[in-house]
């Protein structure tokens, strides 16, 4: 059984403890997932899969144009001049630019 499914049952059977358990379970699990992709893109910024897995982790929620920027500001060499790299930096741009807080293009 998936945690999503544990976590529903729980709750609907009313064990609010229970579903409070397999929720931090679950952010556990995401946290030791993004850590460990985290490791790999640092330890590999001139590889392409680096800037799929800043993508992928983009595309899931899982962080933030922030943390993104953060990890895409690690890429280098080749990599940077890939058409993945440079649709992902296009997206990054675009939305960094947007975000709240974030200084007006004068």
């Amino acid at each position: 059984m998936s945690l999503k499914t544990a976590r529903g049952e729980a709750y609907r059977s009313g064990d609010q403890q229970k579903g409070d358990d397999v929720t931090k379970s679950w952010m556990d699990a995401e946290e030791a997932y993004k850590n460990e992709v985290f490791d790999i893109v640092k330890s590999n910024p001139n590889k392409l899969v680096s800037s799929m897995i800043i993508g992928d982790l983009l595309n899931s929620k899982l962080i933030d144009t922030d943390k993104a920027l953060e990890l895409f500001d690690l890429l280098e060499g080749d990599v940077k001049e890939t058409a993945i790299t440079k649709s992902l930096e296009s997206y990054l741009t675009k939305f960094s630019t947007t975000a709240i807080g974030a200084k007006a293009l004068i």
